[in-house]
């Protein structure tokens, strides 16, 4: 029966004789219940006064890691339950874990999973990357009110769910709600030992925003029960084939302007509050993210990047990784187990040369080939006439030329007829506001026109301060 109490079975030892002293008891985990609020209904079926004894009890030292989302001494918790859970299966059910496994690289997840067996945590959130994204000053301890009173009816008491402590999960991924952040009373802290709704709480945000955030959480949430199928998203390459539907990237580049301007107006749907407030003020964490080379990403930052890019958990639930062609996957067969040296030197070479694209930048190898035997490259390109990836598309300048004319001279005319301090009519300012921007500078050659209708409404430094000095007069008479 889910809730019953595991009775232990097995001598008592002390710690002393160097045996390991077995629980008699053990509450069963509830459906998603964090580490700690198992800790908490533990300590009310015992008659302990303070967590000291508890943290005794359980872990057989003082943890101060029982309230964190990484809980450590889970090694000794596991042998004094008679192994009926192990260091693993703790982790994965009765922690956050799960939900950032599937962007730990092997060595990173078997040093983490060390370090919560053992007594000592030092370090664990820094080597997470939780410490250098500035998302680790938020606090844990939130709850739903709607989750109490569902889990009283059907469990007999409230219990902490671990996807409420979960960054970026504001609201309940269940019922919708907004969620509730505990206020510890006076100085005092987690080790209070309580469950949901005992102390006061403030709402996590200001006001209800909708789909976003409830997005978000729903995400999470699913995530956090299936880190394998998150592995093969990331393997799939769901980001870059979303960035592609929309059109933000061409050939596995990033279209970086498009993107930000698109994000951009995505994110005014998001909150200015608790941990959205660090990623909304400023676009960097983005690229950083796309490009992580290595790094370790936060699974907030990613599923806030997927909603940023209109997807949802079911996108992630349907998403199936595209299938490469022959062509394709003989391309890149063609340099997997090319290495350095003289024998991987002439590897690269060969493949560059069988390779039948007709413009130079689209064989395989191009760019390794130009940044280490240029020379090699050079002569063999300069020896076979090869076709240029540019356009062949003609442009018709003389309708640009009248296009950008007719610019320039409403630009003008704007910017004197602005109200206010009057602005000097300037090339930089006239460029900066019409469609082309500087490119028209560059092939001002070709716009006969639009060169002399800029010359024409470039104001002399001696006009704009006449006219600045007229205007200065009229205010202050």
């Amino acid at each position: 029966m889910v809730g019953s109490m595991k009775t232990l079975t097995g001598d008592q030892f002390s710690v002393a004789e160097g045996r390991v002293e077995y629980l008699d008891f053990f509450p069963s985990p509830f459906p998603d219940e964090w580490l700690y609020s198992l800790a908490v209904r533990y300590h009310r079926l015992r008659p302990f006064v303070s967590y000291r004894r508890t943290s005794q009890d359980l872990f057989g030292v003082y943890s101060r890691t029982c309230g964190s989302i990484f809980p450590c001494c889970l090694d000794t918790l596991s042998q004094r339950l008679s192994n009926l859970y192990s260091v693993d299966e703790l982790i994965e059910q009765t922690t956050l874990v799960p939900l950032y496994q599937p962007f730990m690289s092997e060595v990173v997840r078997k040093t983490t999973v060390s370090s919560m067996a053992c007594n000592s945590g030092i370090g664990l959130k820094m080597r997470l990357g939780l410490t250098a994204s500035r998302l680790a000053t938020q606090s844990p301890f939130r709850y739903c009110v709607d989750c109490i009173r569902a889990d009283t009816e059907n469990y007999g008491t409230p219990y902490w769910h671990r996807i409420h402590q979960a960054l970026g999960v504001c609201t309940c991924p269940r019922h919708g709600c907004v969620l509730f952040e505990t206020i510890f009373p006076g100085l005092s802290d987690w080790r209070l030992m309580v469950l949901p709704g005992e102390c006061p709480g403030c709402p996590v945000l200001s006001k209800h925003f909708g789909s976003s955030v409830q997005a978000i959480a729903q995400m999470q949430d699913w995530a956090l029960n299936n880190s394998a199928r998150i592995k093969t998203l990331l393997e799939g390459r769901f980001i870059e084939s979303r960035l592609s539907d929309l059109q933000l990237s061409f050939k596995n580049r990033i279209r970086e302007k498009q993107l930000l301007s698109y994000i951009r107006a995505r994110l005014q749907l998001c909150p200015l509050e608790k941990e959205f407030s660090i990623l909304r003020a400023g676009p960097e964490w983005i690229l950083a993210l796309l490009r992580h080379r290595g790094r370790m990403v936060q699974p907030f930052k990613y599923y806030f990047f997927v909603w940023l890019v209109s997807s949802s958990v079911i996108d992630l639930i349907d998403f199936k990784p595209p299938v490469e062609d022959r062509k394709s996957t003989k391309r890149r067969k063609a340099i997997v187990g090319v290495h350095t040296g003289l024998a991987g030197l002439e590897q690269r070479r060969a493949a560059y040369l069988n390779d039948s694209a007709i413009c130079c930048h689209e064989r395989i190898g191009y760019f390794w080939l130009y940044r280490n035997d240029r020379a090699w490259l050079a002569l063999y390109n300069s020896s076979v006439k090869m076709k240029s990836s540019k356009s062949t598309t003609r442009v018709d300048w003389h309708a640009r030329d009248l296009e950008i004319a007719g610019a320039i001279l409403k630009e003008s005319q704007r910017i004197r007829s602005t109200d206010g301090r009057p602005q000097q009519v300037t090339k930089s300012a006239i460029s900066r506001a019409i469609a082309n921007k500087y490119s028209f500078l560059r092939n001002i050659d070709k716009l006969p026109l639009s060169s002399s209708a800029l010359n024409s409404v470039v104001e002399p430094r001696h006009d704009y301060q006449c006219r600045l000095a007229g205007w200065k007069h009229k205010k202050f008479i």
